[in-house]
């Protein structure tokens, strides 16, 4: 999952994460834990049309790749 969301770079090796870390990142990228762990999950809104898992995980992949480039040329020019 880090390769896909461009946090690491693709490559064979295993790596073993922290289990704080790997339990509370597992928690924020798929809406675990309690309500009260990441706020309070939104109403259904009938008004709207409803994602489908592909075009949400597209949606969330770009913006994750928007914010993350900003991110890391201000790093790298550092």
């Amino acid at each position: 999952m880090l390769g896909q969301l461009n946090i690491l770079p693709p490559s064979s090796a295993k790596l073993a994460l922290n289990a704080t870390f790997r339990f509370g990142f597992l928690h924020a990228t798929t809406g675990g834990g309690t309500s009260g762990s990441f706020n309070i999950p939104a109403e259904k809104d009938d008004k709207r049309q409803a994602f489908d898992l592909r075009t949400f995980d597209g949606f969330s992949l770009e913006r994750w790749r928007v914010a993350a480039v900003p991110l890391y040329l201000v790093d790298n020019a550092v």
